[in-house]
C-alpha cells in the first residue's frame, strides 16, 4: 500500500473526510490506475488467458469461461475493453489442489482464496500472471439451479473493518439456471461455454447484456443474493503479493 492508499484507508472512516477526499482520490489516483490496468489488460489479457487455458487442459480440469470474459466473447468476439480482470468458472466438486498446482507451474501466483464453511458450500480464488487477475469461481449444484459466491464488505465498510466486524465478508450468491456446455472458437483457441449463453448472462446481467454498458458494476448483479452474516461469513486468504 503506498502513500496515498495509506492516506485514503485511514481518512475513509469518516463521513466527511470521505467526502472531501473522494474527488482528489479519483483524479490523482483511482482513474490513472484504472485506466492503466485496462491499457495491461488489452495488451496482455488474451496471453495470459490462453496460458490458464492451456495449463488447466494439461492437468484435465474441467472449466469454462464466465462472467464478463464470456460476455466479451459472446458480444464482442474479443475480451471486453473496460474489463481489468479474466474469469473461468469450475464445479465445485471437480476442485483438488492441481488447479493450483498447473496454474503456478504456468508462472500464475495465487493472491488470494476465498472460502465458504472451508470452502465445503463456497469457494473463490484469484491468481495473477504477468500483472492481470484471474478469478476461478466454484459452483456447487442445486435442485433446479447452479451457483457460485463472491464476497464484499459491508457498506460502507472497507475489508479490513467488516473483517473486525464479523470474522469475514459478507456472502454474495448468485444462482443461475442448470448448465450443460458447448464451445465457442475465441482468441484462436477453443473454449468450452455454458450452453444456453443467453440464460446465463441474463441471470447475472439482466436481458440487455448485448448492449455495451462500461459503467456496470459487480454491484449491479441482477442475481445476487447477499446472505445474512449471522448465516454465513467468508474467510479470506492471502497467499501472495500483486
Amino acid at each position: 500500500m503506498n502513500r496515498f492508499e495509506t492516506f485514503a484507508h485511514h481518512f475513509s472512516r469518516y463521513a466527511l473526510a470521505r467526502a472531501l477526499v473522494r474527488p482528489l482520490w479519483r483524479f490523482l489516483y483511482k482513474n490513472p490506475k484504472a485506466k492503466c490496468e485496462q491499457a495491461r489488460f488489452n495488451r496482455s489479457g488474451p496471453d495470459v488467458l490462453l496460458k490458464a487455458k492451456d495449463s488447466l487442459d494439461r492437468a484435465g480440469l474441467f472449466f469454462w469461461i464466465d462472467f464478463g470474459t464470456l460476455l466479451g466473447a459472446v458480444r464482442e468476439r474479443r475480451l471486453l475493453g473496460h474489463d481489468t480482470d479474466l474469469d473461468l468458472g469450475m464445479f465445485l466438486k471437480d476442485y483438488s489442489p492441481r488447479v493450483e498446482a498447473a496454474l503456478e507451474q504456468a508462472g500464475f501466483t495465487k493472491l488470494y482464496q476465498y472460502e465458504v464453511d472451508g470452502g465445503c458450500y463456497g469457494l473463490e480464488q484469484t491468481f495473477q500472471c504477468q500483472g492481470i487477475l484471474l478469478d476461478i469461481f466454484y459452483y456447487s449444484e442445486r435442485p433446479g439451479s447452479v451457483v457460485c459466491h463472491s464476497f464484499k464488505p459491508e457498506p460502507p465498510l472497507g475489508d479490513v473493518a467488516t473483517i473486525a466486524k464479523y470474522g469475514g465478508l459478507l456472502v454474495r450468491e448468485f444462482p443461475f439456471p442448470p448448465m450443460q456446455f458447448t464451445s465457442l472458437d475465441f482468441l484462436g483457441a477453443t473454449f468450452r461455454i455454458p450452453n444456453d449463453c443467453t440464460a446465463h448472462l441474463s441471470a447475472h446481467y439482466g436481458s440487455t447484456f448485448m448492449t455495451p454498458n462500461p459503467r456496470w458494476s459487480n454491484l449491479d448483479a441482477h442475481n445476487e443474493i447477499t446472505l445474512p452474516p449471522m448465516e454465513r461469513i467468508g474467510v479470506k486468504r492471502k497467499f501472495g503479493e500483486p
